[in-house]
């Protein structure tokens, strides 16, 4: 018995000895896993890529030939996650209809979702002064970060405006006297007595549409406006 218990004691503490030196092995091969990865990248944006057009460089909120025959208002906020997805499908529609002279698309500030909102419309309105406006917005569109969670701070406004080629100090001191406050709670109010409930909301050639609209239904409200 005692010659079996010997043996079993060898055999377990072979075992054993074995576990020790596989837990060594994986461990080295883990670290050594770990140096060759490469470092976490940024994950690349989702955002589909959209045809070049004028519209990315208008200087003004309305973009667009002065006689187009059809005029595209829209109502946005520039936190609102579905707006950014309205100004897509306009960055799509830009090359075939407003930079053909077919529409012209004019943007108007309405702020719902809180203080943040309110500084990024007056921040793109003074960069509109600098004949940045829908460089500013599509931006501030393309960088969204959760609502009020201190991606349009007023610092981050600032940095953003030096970031896309504005002068610094101009817009500084535009942003900085509040001079658009007044402009972008009217277009709010404006917005409230036109029936506006909610972002984004379209106005075709008068005409009230709610909600994301899909570069099919935009361009077949478009067509329909042409002349005959």
């Amino acid at each position: 018995m005692s010659k079996k218990r010997t043996r079993s004691r060898r055999i377990d503490r072979r075992w054993a000895f074995g576990g020790v030196i596989a837990a060594v092995l994986l461990l080295v091969a883990l670290v050594v896993a770990g140096l060759t990865l490469s470092p976490l990248q940024p994950v690349a944006s989702s955002a589909a890529a959209v045809p070049t057009s004028t519209m990315s460089e208008c200087g003004s909120p309305v973009c667009g030939q002065a006689n187009a025959p059809v005029t595209i208002e829209i109502y946005s906020d520039f936190q609102c996650p579905y707006c950014a997805r309205a100004d897509a499908v306009l960055q799509q529609l830009a090359p075939k209809y407003i930079d053909t002279g077919k529409a012209k698309v004019s943007y108007r500030n309405f702020i719902f979702i809180g203080t943040e909102s309110e500084w990024a419309a007056q921040a793109a309105q003074c960069a509109a002064e600098q004949n940045k406006f829908w460089t500013f917005a599509n931006y501030l569109f393309t960088h969204q970060a959760g609502e009020n969670s201190g991606a349009f701070s007023r610092d981050n406004l600032k940095k953003i405006a030096a970031q896309i080629g504005l002068n610094a100090s101009a817009f500084n001191t535009c942003f900085d006297s509040g001079k658009y406050a007044a402009q972008v709670n009217q277009e709010t109010s404006e917005g409230q007595q036109r029936g506006v409930q909610a972002t984004p909301t379209f106005f075709i050639n008068g005409q009230r549409y709610e909600g994301v609209l899909s570069f099919d239904q935009l361009a077949s409200l478009i067509d329909a406006g042409q002349p005959k």
